[in-house]
């Protein structure tokens, strides 16, 4: 039987001021996980959000404590979830990328193999006006009114096989390694009693990790493509299947 350690209501004050401590060091880091995603009118995933409810909840369950196992006890619990909070908002940051470049990959090796896009006259002439926007996103805000949105990605996926070289896989093929070898490591940082993913330097380099395979991308002029390349690739798949049962 686990023996009670009572606390009294000033060690509890100054445990629960070091707990303080830990949701300020969190906040400075998750702001700046957040201001990354709204530079890039990204969402932080819902996961950051509910593990910062629950560190809530133990701490509310460490203010009526006198046992200070069970303090421990909630206060470790509380940690977990605030290293869970910023873990998963690093690899979801990173998935937008990993993802993106697993299906340009895809995409290139259908056009490697001889597969391509036949537009009819009106989604020509929309190819045509695609390529005069100065960016992606600016052709659904053009275009949305008059064209479906399966029309404008297929558009722009003849847009990318026209203007991009599968030469650039070796470049893909070395972001999407770096970032897999990150993930792991902040993986397996969690299993450890230290955990540098809380400091704000380990934040930091993570940051600018993406934001330099970011540059490498937008070097190859894909960048934009990389955020879309799930629908494109899905576009793709889909019309080679339909011309193979022609």
């Amino acid at each position: 039987m686990t023996k009670t350690i009572f606390v009294s209501e000033i060690e509890k004050s100054a445990y629960l001021d070091e707990v303080q401590d830990k949701f300020d060091n969190y906040i400075s880091q998750i702001f700046l996980i957040k201001n990354f995603y709204e530079e890039r009118k990204f969402r932080l995933p819902i996961p950051a959000y509910a593990n910062f409810r629950d560190a809530l909840f133990h701490f509310s369950k460490m203010n009526v404590q006198g046992d200070y196992i069970k303090l421990v006890q909630q206060d470790y619990a509380l940690e977990e979830h605030l290293h869970r909070s910023l873990k998963d908002s690093i690899i979801t940051l990173f998935y937008k990328l990993t993802e993106g470049i697993e299906s340009l990959l895809n995409i290139n090796k259908m056009i490697n193999d001889g597969y391509d896009i036949v537009l009819d006259e009106k989604e020509n002439e929309l190819l045509k006006l695609v390529s005069s926007a100065d960016y992606i996103g600016e052709v659904f805000e053009k275009y949305a009114a008059q064209y479906s949105k399966e029309t404008i990605y297929k558009v722009l996926l003849k847009q990318y096989i026209n203007n991009i070289h599968v030469s650039i896989d070796k470049t893909l093929r070395e972001v999407l390694h770096k970032i897999k070898n990150n993930t792991l490591s902040i993986r397996n940082v969690s299993l450890n009693i230290e955990r540098p993913l809380e400091e704000d330097s380990q934040i930091n380099h993570y940051l600018l990790l993406f934001n330099e395979c970011e540059m490498i991308l937008s070097k190859l002029g894909i960048l934009e493509y990389v955020y879309y390349a799930e629908k494109l690739n899905k576009i793709f798949l889909l019309n080679v299947i339909e011309n193979m049962k022609i």
